[in-house]
């Protein structure tokens, strides 16, 4: 499994360039001086969420955070004014297209 750096200062551009490779776009968070980097989730994350989350909305949103973390400053996840910032921005990074459905 990969390190993920527990700093923003610890991502370097090579590293944030090797994100890009293996998941595509990298998605940059900051808050207070605090950064962290997420992916996009793909259907299993999103999948995960809903089951470990069920109703409960922030569980599922931790669930996707955790899953789309890449790296960067640990208050983000660890502090809650940082986690609750990051959780109201994270159903950004669900990419859905607009799909025409019509009968045959």
């Amino acid at each position: 499994m990969d390190q993920k750096p527990t700093t923003a200062i610890a991502v370097t551009p090579e590293q944030i360039a090797d994100w890009k490779r293996k998941y595509g776009e990298v998605y940059i968070a900051t808050s207070e001086g605090h950064t962290a980097y997420l992916r996009r989730p793909d259907r299993k994350i999103i999948s995960a969420a809903a089951v470990l989350g069920g109703a409960d909305n922030l569980k599922q949103k931790e669930v996707l955070i955790r899953n789309c973390w890449l790296g960067g400053d640990e208050e983000m996840l660890t502090e809650d004014k940082y986690f609750l910032g990051l959780s109201t921005q994270i159903d950004a990074l669900i990419e859905v297209a607009q799909v025409e459905l019509k009968k045959a």
